[in-house]
């Protein structure tokens, strides 16, 4: 599609254009006007790290043996997929810029993997201005409260029905057993 770079687009972006495009997008993306990508970022931060939160608890179930219970909502496996490719591709990013550090001949890389390093040296340029304070601002402060905000509001919801379930498993076994001992002294 248009919106996907090409391999020839990434390799012909050099590293200091693509730290002042990444400087303007982030001033457009924590200006007024940018509020909704902000929010539409939010929810996608949200959603993955819900994700990975759900798969931690599945996880924890299984290796607990069931001491542990499985989490009542299902994971976005999809999405967990294309966070292991960026991180692979992070990765992948740092192994050969340590081997071009070292003076090691380079592989040549695919279009995922120039399309990955694209992704990787957005998020490095992102955190050298956190880093540099330049982007100390509300904007960020409101989008750390929305994602902490919104992933306790959705446990929350997951520990109301959780309880909920238990207590209504509890009736219906109480229920059964009275049926049962009822059933037992009119023979």
């Amino acid at each position: 599609s248009a919106l996907v770079p090409t391999t020839t687009a990434v390799s012909s972006i050099s590293t200091q254009d693509s730290e002042t495009l990444v400087e303007q997008v982030f001033d457009f993306f924590l200006s007024s006007n940018g509020r909704f990508l902000r929010d539409a970022l939010v929810l996608e931060i949200v959603d993955t790290l819900d994700s990975f939160q759900l798969m931690t608890a599945e996880e924890a179930h299984r290796i607990s043996f069931g001491l542990v219970p499985s989490p009542m909502d299902k994971p976005d496996r999809e999405r967990m997929k294309i966070i292991e490719e960026v991180i692979r591709g992070s990765i992948r990013k740092t192994s050969d810029d340590l081997s071009s550090d070292l003076g090691a001949r380079s592989i040549p890389k695919s279009s995922k993997t120039s399309a990955s390093n694209l992704s990787m040296n957005v998020v490095a340029v992102f955190l050298k201005l956190i880093r540099e304070n330049q982007y100390d601002s509300a904007e960020l402060s409101y989008m750390m409260r929305a994602i902490t905000g919104e992933l306790a509001v959705r446990n929350t919801r997951r520990f109301w029905r959780r309880l909920l379930k238990i207590q209504e498993d509890s009736i219906k076994a109480r229920e059964r057993s009275s049926r049962t001992r009822s059933k037992g002294t009119v023979s």
